[in-house]
């Protein structure tokens, strides 16, 4: 399901149905923005020329368990990091960088209100900034795949002076694999989504925006240490569709005949997106129905990096007129005054 509308406050309890909230009009002064964006039982193992999950993992050498192993997993490394600011106050940069199959937990706010995973489907309550991720699992293991949900939020309910608050989540990871000469494989990397977008404003004179993202990399590493970038899988809603995706053949796959070396065989929704509400009392919305994501990819012998890129992002800001501004409205309204008075 997706829905993607700018709604005045009058009618904006339309949607309330759309998204399971309460979507009455935002109290004016107010403001809110939201993004988050959900990647689970994502997994990354041998591919089966099909669409499902194959369930078989790959054939990655352990000198205890499989010594025979034709693919060796190098070190891997995610690094997620989380700020927010209020009001012109912010939070130090929050980082942590763990390795394959560790947990992370992390978040940052402030203000009191956030609820890291909450999502904010009726009116903004309090003044918070805030983002968090975490994740568990080890993507190689179908037995356990990996769960990762990133968010960022902002809430506004009152405003003085100018003020806004932002929110920002990014998730990076990275790890490189060698495959044996003639041991070319064909790889599976596959999950669920869920995405969910909303700015509302409530009053004229306030920006509020929310976005999210996530792609796929692959990199051959050529003698000499120069890369050959072999995938780029942008997500776009459009099974095959590639929108600002690239697929480069490695080599033929000798155990698919006709077969491409690049196929995608589920793309849920578009999983770089955005909503924003500027400048007039209105909301935007995209409430995306949980989907599944399925990529496979033949890879000839060599040596390959692999990185995924997922955050989200949300702010709000209030722009109070200039006093030389509000000063020439006064006089302009005196002027209209005097008009009138003149006529009659």
């Amino acid at each position: 399901m997706v829905i993607a509308r700018t709604l005045g406050t009058t009618i904006a309890a339309a949607i309330a149905l759309a998204y399971g909230g309460v979507a009455q009009a935002i109290p004016s002064p107010g403001a809110l923005a939201d993004a988050y964006l959900r990647v689970d039982n994502l997994t990354l193992l041998a591919g089966n020329h099909a669409a499902g999950v194959s369930g078989t993992a790959l054939d990655i050498y352990n000198p205890l368990t499989n010594p025979g192993g034709k693919i060796r997993l190098e070190t891997v490394n995610t690094v997620a990091s989380v700020s927010a600011a209020l009001n012109g106050v912010g939070t130090p940069l929050n980082s942590v960088t763990v390795g394959l199959g560790a947990p992370l937990s992390i978040s940052s706010s402030l203000g009191a209100g956030y609820v890291p995973y909450s999502l904010l489907t009726g009116n903004p309550t309090g003044m918070w900034s805030g983002s968090a991720t975490s994740s568990s699992g080890s993507a190689i293991s179908p037995s356990s795949p990996v769960d990762v949900p990133l968010h960022s939020q902002v809430s506004l309910n009152a405003y003085a002076t100018d003020g806004g608050a932002d929110a920002h989540q990014n998730l990076l990871t990275t790890f490189s694999m060698t495959l044996a000469v003639g041991a070319g494989r064909l790889f599976e990397l596959a999950f669920d989504g869920d995405g969910f977008l909303r700015t509302a404003l409530g009053q004229d004179n306030i920006v509020a925006n929310a976005s999210y993202s996530w792609r796929a990399l692959v990199d051959r590493i050529n003698p000499g240490g120069s890369t050959t970038r072999i995938l780029t899988w942008n997500p776009d809603g459009d099974v095959g569709g590639y929108s600002g995706s690239l697929c480069r053949s490695t080599t033929v796959d000798p155990g698919g005949a006709g077969r491409k070396d690049c196929t995608e065989y589920a793309d849920a929704f578009l999983m770089s997106n955005g909503v924003g509400t500027n400048g007039t009392a209105s909301e935007s919305l995209v409430d995306e129905a949980k989907g599944p994501f399925e990529m496979e990819l033949f890879l000839a012998s060599g040596r390959y990096t692999f990185t995924i890129q997922h955050s989200t992002s949300a702010d709000a800001a209030i722009s109070v007129p200039e006093p030389t501004t509000l000063a020439l409205l006064g006089l302009g309204l005196l002027g209209m005054g005097a008009s009138r008075r003149r006529r009659a």
